[in-house]
């Protein structure tokens, strides 16, 4: 057997496998651009069985790109609720409003215009060629770059221009065959096969032709990159209610959760445990009369924060000055208002 004879024997094996093992997903289905698209917005950061639900809810509700470029920001954030990362719904908002001022609607089938659009970068845009206009690129994302170190053998820090450019180099003659199954199976085999720890080698369709497997390198393949450190974060959330209404305030620009709403808050950049000390604290506030109840709650983690949160209801004093963003929400309204997952299951009881 020759050398090209056995590379597309492992090829259509390859592919075989997808058409027999492969994931039924949505966008797969409707491999359209702005579906495409949408998918992998949601799927940054997020498993799939989580995106799936939010998938199909923005398809319910923005149909359509013009659609999604007509609604509020507050809409979108609002419907991205509960999803974290939440520039990611801002990008996604600002990509639709790009779309119809600059394409009328249409995804540019090109990548130098692609990468112009609000949130989307050289994976992303990537993505959208090869599955919505079935061109010959790699949509190297974590999956498809761990499938890459272990089957060629390579240790270089990922994600970097670099090791992008080796991967387009390095699978171009596969991915030439067709485009869309090729991604769609790496992504799948990396997600289900060549596992971050404990991979099924045994049911790995390029077994055969892969570095890593008879010695076992995977276990070092790929680079693992220095984690963001985690620092420590107190939140104190000060939630007082008259009149039938609750003080709310919008998050600002260059904040996390920005353009959210939640409660005036006291911070500390360490961890508090004790309510009785939090109670002290917040009773030497000047903007605070009295303080009712505290009530510590479980960590909240980010990617780059664990969060400490305490829920303290209080009355403010009566002429209370108002802080920029802030104001009288009626009971009634807060519940389409978009808020952070920390206080979520709070405003459900209000």
């Amino acid at each position: 057997m020759t050398l090209q004879t056995t590379f597309f024997t492992v090829i259509e094996q390859f592919f075989n496998w997808y058409h027999r093992e492969g994931r039924s997903l949505p966008w797969r289905e409707q491999p359209e651009p702005y579906p495409v698209f949408l998918s992998e917005v949601i799927l940054q950061q997020t498993r799939v069985e989580q995106g799936l639900a939010y998938f199909h809810r923005f398809m319910d509700t923005f149909p359509t790109v013009q659609d999604l470029a007509n609604a509020t920001e507050e809409e979108v954030l609002k419907l991205w609720q509960g999803l974290g990362y939440y520039s990611r719904a801002r990008n996604l908002h600002k990509a639709a409003k790009h779309l119809m001022e600059i394409h009328q609607g249409i995804f540019p089938s090109n990548f130098n215009e692609l990468i112009k659009i609000p949130g989307v970068g050289p994976y992303t845009a990537r993505a959208i060629l090869a599955f919505a206009f079935s061109k010959p690129e790699v949509a190297a994302d974590g999956n498809i770059w761990r499938v890459t170190s272990r089957f060629f053998g390579l240790n270089n820090e990922f994600p970097s221009k670099k090791t992008m450019e080796l991967t387009q180099e390095l699978w171009k003659d596969w991915v030439v065959q067709q485009p869309s199954v090729f991604n769609n199976a790496m992504m799948d085999l990396g997600s289900g096969i060549c596992t971050p720890k404990q991979p099924k080698c045994e049911q790995c369709p390029l077994q055969s032709q892969c570095f890593s497997f008879p010695s076992g390198a995977w276990v070092n393949l790929p680079f693992k990159e220095k984690k963001t450190k985690v620092k420590p974060l107190t939140l104190v959330y000060l939630i007082s209610k008259s009149d039938g209404k609750v003080l709310m305030k919008k998050r600002t620009e260059n904040t996390i959760w920005a353009n959210m709403y939640d409660f005036p808050e006291i911070t500390f950049p360490s961890h508090w445990d004790s309510e009785m000390d939090i109670q002290e604290e917040i009773s030497k506030n000047s903007r605070v009369r009295t303080v009712h109840s505290v009530a510590k709650q479980s960590f909240h983690l980010l990617s780059h924060r664990k969060i400490q949160p305490f829920f303290c209801f209080v009355d403010f004093v009566p002429i209370l000055q108002l802080e920029r963003e802030e104001k009288w929400i009626p009971l009634e309204q807060i519940h389409e208002l978009p808020v952070p997952k920390i206080i979520e299951s709070l405003i459900a009881t209000f």
